[in-house]
C-alpha cells in the first residue's frame, strides 16, 4: 500500500499534514509549513452578527447623542448658551438648550427673560419636570404666582402618578409656605420614589419649617446617603445636627459641603458663623476670618458675611479694623438689632465716647421696634386674619425692603393672592413709603399692567415714580388715576407741588 495520508501506529489512526515546498530550486534549503484550512463556520458566524453589531452601534449613537448633547449644554455658560441660539435658527425648537437657557437666566434672577424662554421650551415638550420647575421658578420669581400654580397643577394633572410631579407642587407650596400641603406632596414623593434625593432634601426642610426636628434630620440623612456628592444636602444636615447639640459631627459636615461646593458663599458663612460659636483656638478663628472673607467677595450683597469677618477679625484683637466689616454689616441690615449692638461695644471699647452714644440711641428705636413686630407676629400666629395686624407688619417689612414678605402679608390683609392687583399696589405704597421706590417700581407696573383701570394700582405707580424723581412720568400716572378717583385730584396736585419746592430747595 502506497504511503497515505493513513498510518496505523500501534492501532492509532493518525493524520498526515501534507507539506508543500517553498522556494525550491532557489538555492536555500527548502522548508514546509501547515495549509489552513478555511475557517467556514467562523466567517459564517461574522457574517450573521456584523449586521447586529451594526444595527447595535447606531442604536447606541442615537441613544446616547440626546444624552451627550445634554452633558454638553449643562456645562455651557449663560453667554455660549445665548450664542448658540441666536446662530442656530434651529435652536429655538430644540428643549435641551431652552431648558439650559432658562435655567441660567434664572440662576442670575433675570426671571422676566427667562419666562417667554421656558414657556416655549414647555411648549415643545410639555411632559418634561425639569422645563416645568425651571419655569414655575422664573414664573415665581416676577410674582406671577397663579400662572406658576396653575402650568404645576396641569402637569399634576396629566401625570397624577409621577412623583416628580409631585415633587414639584410640594417645592411650590414649600416657596409659598403653605408648609401643611407642602408635607403631603413630599410625603407622597418618597414613599412613591424612596431613591428620590431631592423629594427627601425637601421634606426635610418642610419638617425643620414646621419644627419637626427629629423628622427633619432622618429625612436629611437620607438625602445625603443618595446624593453624597450634593454639598447643600451635607450643609442642611451639619445645620440640623448642631440644631440638636451634635456639633463635631455637624463641622465634620461643613468641611464636607465646603470641599464639595467651593464657590458656595453660605457654606462659607455658615461655616465661618459655627467656628466663631464652637471653635477653639487661634486656628479656628483665623480660619473663620478667612471663610467670612471667602462669603463676603462670592457674595457682597450677603448681610451677615460682613458681620462675622468683623466678629473674627475683633476675637484676634483687631476692633478697629473689625468696626469697617461692622459698618458694612449696618449699611446692608440698618434695622438688625444685633449689628448696631455690636457697633456699640466695640466703640466702647475703644474708647470712642461719642460714637458708642449714636449707637447706643439707635439700640433703644430698634429694641422698640422689634418688641412691635414680636407682637404683631404672635397677634397673626393667634389670628391670621386679623387685617390691620397684617397690614402693619406688612410696613415694617417694607421699611426693611423685604418686597417678598411684605407683598405676603399685604395679600393676607385682604386675603388674595400675592399676584392680584390690590395686593401689589398696596405692598408697592408700602416699599415707596418705606424708602423703597426702587423695590416698589416693579410691584406697581405689575399691578397696572393686570388691572389698567384700576386708579390705586396707578397711584401706587405714581407715588413710586415721583420718589424716584421722575416727575413728568409721575404726573402722567397721577392724572390716570385721577380719572377713576377725581376725589383725590388735589392731593396729587398737592404730592407733585410738594416735590418740585423740595427739588428747588435743593
Amino acid at each position: 500500500m502506497p504511503k497515505s495520508a493513513l498510518l496505523m501506529t500501534s492501532g492509532t489512526i493518525t493524520t498526515e499534514k501534507p507539506t508543500v515546498r517553498v522556494g525550491a530550486g532557489d538555492g536555500k534549503r527548502p522548508s514546509s509549513a501547515p495549509v489552513a484550512r478555511p475557517r467556514y463556520r467562523v466567517r459564517r458566524l461574522v457574517q450573521l452578527l456584523l449586521p447586529v453589531a451594526l444595527a447595535g452601534a447606531v442604536a447606541a449613537g442615537f441613544w446616547l447623542a440626546p444624552r451627550y448633547r445634554d452633558w454638553r449644554l449643562s456645562r455651557l455658560p449663560l453667554v455660549e448658551l445665548q450664542r448658540l441660539r441666536a446662530e442656530d435658527r434651529g435652536s429655538g425648537n430644540d428643549p435641551q438648550l431652552l431648558y439650559y437657557l432658562g435655567l441660567r437666566l434664572n440662576e442670575q434672577g433675570r426671571f422676566g427673560e427667562a419666562d417667554p424662554v421656558l414657556r416655549v421650551g414647555v411648549g415643545l415638550d410639555p411632559d418634561s419636570s425639569r422645563l416645568r420647575d425651571a419655569w414655575a421658578q422664573a414664573l415665581i420669581g416676577i410674582r406671577q404666582v397663579t400662572p406658576a400654580f396653575g402650568e404645576l397643577r396641569q402637569f399634576l394633572g396629566t401625570h397624577p402618578n409621577l412623583p416628580a410631579a409631585h415633587l414639584l407642587m410640594g417645592k411650590f407650596y414649600l416657596s409659598q409656605r403653605a408648609l401643611t400641603r407642602a408635607r403631603e406632596e413630599l410625603v407622597r414623593v418618597v414613599k412613591d420614589d424612596p431613591d428620590s434625593g431631592e423629594g427627601w432634601a425637601q421634606l426635610a426642610l418642610t419638617e425643620a419649617s414646621l419644627t419637626h426636628t427629629n423628622d427633619a434630620l432622618a429625612a436629611q440623612r437620607r438625602a445625603v446617603a443618595l446624593r453624597p456628592d450634593n454639598g447643600q444636602d451635607h450643609l442642611g444636615l451639619a445645620l440640623l445636627l448642631e440644631k440638636v447639640g451634635k456639633s463635631p459631627e455637624a463641622r465634620l459636615e461643613l468641611a464636607k459641603a465646603r470641599q464639595l461646593d467651593p464657590e458656595s458663599p453660605e457654606i462659607h458663612r455658615e461655616y465661618a458663623r459655627f467656628l466663631l460659636t464652637y471653635g477653639a483656638g487661634k486656628a479656628d478663628v483665623r480660619t473663620a476670618e478667612a471663610e467670612a472673607r471667602l462669603a463676603t467677595n462670592l457674595d457682597p450683597t450677603d448681610r451677615a458675611a460682613p458681620l462675622l469677618l468683623g466678629q473674627a477679625v475683633e476675637a484676634e484683637g483687631r476692633t478697629r479694623d473689625a468696626v469697617r466689616y461692622y459698618l458694612q454689616a449696618d449699611a446692608l441690615s440698618p434695622y438688625d438689632n444685633h449689628v448696631a449692638s455690636t457697633l456699640y461695644h466695640a466703640y466702647r471699647t475703644l474708647g470712642d465716647a461719642p460714637n458708642a452714644e449714636v449707637w447706643q440711641r439707635k439700640v433703644a428705636v430698634l429694641t422698640a421696634r422689634d418688641e412691635r413686630a414680636a407682637a404683631l407676629a404672635a397677634t397673626l400666629e393667634q389670628n391670621p386674619g386679623i387685617a390691620s395686624a397684617q397690614h402693619a407688619y406688612a410696613c415694617l417689612l417694607a421699611e426693611e425692603g423685604d418686597l417678598n414678605g411684605c407683598l405676603r402679608h399685604e395679600a393676607r390683609s385682604r386675603n388674595l393672592a400675592v399676584d392680584e392687583p390690590p395686593a401689589l399696589a398696596a405692598a408697592a405704597s408700602d416699599l415707596t413709603a418705606g424708602g423703597h421706590a426702587d423695590a416698589a417700581l416693579p410691584l406697581a407696573r405689575q399691578a397696572v399692567g393686570a388691572a389698567p383701570n384700576n386708579p390705586l394700582a396707578r397711584e401706587s405707580l405714581a407715588d413710586a415714580l415721583l420718589a424716584l424723581g421722575r416727575i413728568d412720568e409721575a404726573a402722567a400716572a397721577y392724572g390716570a388715576a385721577a380719572r377713576g378717583l377725581p376725589q383725590r385730584t388735589d392731593l396729587y396736585r398737592e404730592r407733585l407741588e410738594a416735590y418740585a419746592q423740595t427739588r428747588k430747595a435743593h
